[in-house]
């Protein structure tokens, strides 16, 4: 079954103690969501054990070093993330030459509420082409939420943090 899921990925890359102008790790956050989407396991977000997702795109909130990500920017290509605690059978990765790529490690807490879950990945990020070259890899956390109005069956979509 597919569905449409927004997914906020907030606090992307974060580097304590680094500015944006400074050479070193990523700082910054970005949201970002993801289409043609399938839940596998169940068709309930709450029990299923992994989302599929085929791309993501910036939708415009950037901050820090991923202002230089331009508004609306695709990062193609499928993946699939486990949702349960700890390390990943099969890590997570998203990639694209000019946004970089993010590798899931872990996801060190999973909430879940009514019609809706929340993970909290640890990883890797590797800047690509957009960003500074001065700007080195980096440990990153992601945050990945996903509502689904309606309960089970229904559509899966975004819900934004700050």
């Amino acid at each position: 079954m597919r569905f449409w899921i927004g997914v906020m990925l907030a606090s992307l890359a974060m580097s304590l103690g680094q500015s944006a102008q400074a050479a070193g790790p990523v700082t910054g956050s970005e949201a970002l969501a993801g289409g043609s989407t399938s839940l596998s396991g169940s068709n309930d977000v709450t029990t299923a054990t992994s989302v599929s997702w085929n791309g993501f795109a910036d939708t415009d909130h950037q901050t820090g070093d991923f202002t230089a990500v331009p508004a609306f920017t695709t990062i193609p290509g499928s993946s699939s993330l486990e949702l349960h605690l700890g390390a990943p059978t099969t890590a997570w990765t998203i990639s694209s030459a000019g946004w970089g790529t993010f590798t899931e490690t872990s996801i060190s807490e999973i909430d879940y509420g009514t019609n809706a879950v929340t993970a909290y990945l640890q990883g890797n990020f590797t800047p690509g082409t957009l960003f500074d070259s001065s700007i080195t890899s980096n440990t990153a956390t992601m945050i990945i939420s996903l509502n689904q109005a309606g309960g089970p069956g229904r559509a899966v979509s975004n819900r934004c943090h700050t």
